[in-house]
């Protein structure tokens, strides 16, 4: 089992949490038949855990994600973007 580190599993949850909550004013998703839902849940996951950073090696998101961390900026929702 390989291991398993907090800031990835914040991350994959905050995507989890997106794409759960948006599938609610998804007219797509809504329209869609039962047998195709879990594959387009499944697709909008790996594209955000993809715009995440989730699939960059390790030291470049763990150095991207000190940088946000360290910068108090891990409420952005893009990665540079910050709050006013």
């Amino acid at each position: 089992m390989p291991a398993v580190y907090v800031a990835d599993e914040i991350k994959r949850a905050q995507v989890i949490e997106r794409v759960s909550g948006g599938l609610m004013l998804d007219e797509t998703y809504a329209m869609l038949p039962p047998d195709q839902r879990q594959a387009y849940v499944e697709q909008l996951r790996e594209a955000g855990y993809e715009a995440a950073g989730l699939n960059t090696p390790f030291l470049v998101r763990s150095m991207r994600w000190l940088g946000e961390g360290l910068t108090l900026g891990w409420a952005s929702q893009v990665p540079g973007q910050r709050f006013n």
